[in-house]
């Protein structure tokens, strides 16, 4: 994540200024209401997002997970070119798998700070991994039917 945190305002410390704010303006009841709905559905907006950034996480790791099982047992039979293939594509998801697991776990430290940066970075992995998965299937796709 990037070190200028004032690049995009984070959530965090907009909904508190805002109840703040409020709060310091008076002790209008309706307002202070709006500002606590806004918090709160801003934070459940933050949440949603949260879990479908790491539903894609998942289904994306499951898959290359799976694809790597499947591998490893072509390769424990395969000879030759197609055995170095299969090997340096184990290798190449294996990675792709770590980088999945890595974000995973950022998320679930994520704070909400720089949120917006952060779920850039994610979904750019995700995109990083799925070209992985192209790009291996594409290397290994002569020695057998991917």
């Amino acid at each position: 994540m990037g070190t200028n945190i004032w690049a995009r305002p984070a959530i965090f410390l907009i909904v508190p200024a805002a109840i703040f704010f409020a709060t310091a303006c008076g002790n209008d009841p309706k307002l202070k209401q709006e500002t606590e709905q806004k918090a709160d559905d801003t934070r459940a907006r933050l949440e949603e997002e949260r879990k479908e950034l790491a539903r894609k996480l998942d289904e994306q790791r499951a898959k290359v997970d799976s694809k790597i099982a499947e591998l490893q047992q072509k390769s424990e039979t395969a000879q030759g070119k197609a055995r170095e293939a299969y090997d340096r594509a184990i290798v190449r998801l294996q990675n792709t798998s770590n980088d999945l697991q890595r974000r995973s776990d950022e998320l679930a430290r994520e704070t909400g700070e720089g949120w917006e940066e952060f779920k850039a970075e994610v979904n750019e992995t995700l995109d990083k991994a799925e070209k992985e998965w192209n790009e291996t299937m594409e290397d290994i796709k002569e020695f057998f039917d991917v």
